[in-house]
């Protein structure tokens, strides 16, 4: 049975899709079946798998729907890019909590599917967007673990807080299973006092072991994904691939 873990932060702009694809495609390298779902209406993950939206017939949003009104998955909303598989979003999935609103248990759709999918995995990967509609929601009920990313600068704190408050709703009314595996310092610039300042307040908050190593700040990340490429495949000795690379180590010995 595989282990879901939900990537997810209240506030955008934290790195959180870049972060978990380069994580689902380390995963994969490491011959571990994963399959990541981009849950985000913004399909920032499908367009870093190399994937266009507007050209994905049958999308995350299109395999919930039918899962619905046919209680089976739709299978060709399956892509397979380089080891990995990912269920990519399009523009319907902004329609998702509309699309939803009068159905009974509707926190639980995303959890139901991944029932029927999940003993063919070892690890699925769900990138959420900046929100606590029901995409989000639903990603956190139907996972083990939750990762946020936290860019380090303090206006960011105050979207963990929130975000925190979301996680403990969800675990005492949906998921009682839901873990915080760890907080994910991100783009954190090794220069600036800031970035060490709000890294000690995570410290302080969250615990030395619930506080991964930091994420610094590398423009080849950025440069991977304009290129459709994970940092692995693109630049496998950057200290951005160094750096993700110990954190799926990290998250992998704490799971």
């Amino acid at each position: 049975m595989a282990k879901t873990i939900a990537f997810a932060n209240r506030k955008g702009g934290c790195g959180k899709t870049t972060l978990a694809y380069n994580v689902v495609s380390y995963i994969s390298k490491i011959n571990k079946r994963v399959l990541a779902i981009d849950f985000d209406s913004q399909a920032q993950m499908t367009l870093y798998a190399g994937l266009m939206p507007h050209t994905i017939e049958y999308g995350i949003y299109e395999m919930l729907m039918y899962f619905l009104n046919k209680g089976r998955r739709l299978q060709k909303c399956m892509k397979q890019v380089r080891n990995m598989f990912i269920i990519p979003a399009n523009q319907n999935l902004a329609s998702f909590d509309t699309a939803i609103v009068n159905f009974e248990h509707k926190e639980m759709i995303l959890r139901d599917l991944l029932m029927e999918i999940e003993a063919e995995y070892d690890y699925v990967i769900i990138d959420t967007p900046p929100s606590l509609g029901y995409s989000t929601i639903n990603a956190l009920a139907a996972s083990d673990f939750v990762v946020i990313p936290v860019k380090t600068d303090f206006l960011s704190l105050a979207g963990l807080a929130q975000m925190m408050k979301v996680f403990y709703k969800v675990n005492v009314t949906l998921n009682p299973l839901l873990q915080l595996l760890c907080v994910v310092p991100t783009m954190f610039d090794t220069r600036t006092r800031i970035s060490h300042e709000v890294l000690e307040e995570l410290k302080d908050n969250f615990g030395p072991s619930m506080v991964s190593d930091p994420i610094r700040v590398d423009v080849k990340i950025a440069e991977s994904a304009s290129h459709g490429l994970s940092i692995f495949d693109y630049k496998p000795k950057s200290r951005g691939a160094q750096d993700i690379k110990g954190l799926v180590d990290f998250l992998l010995e704490k799971m």
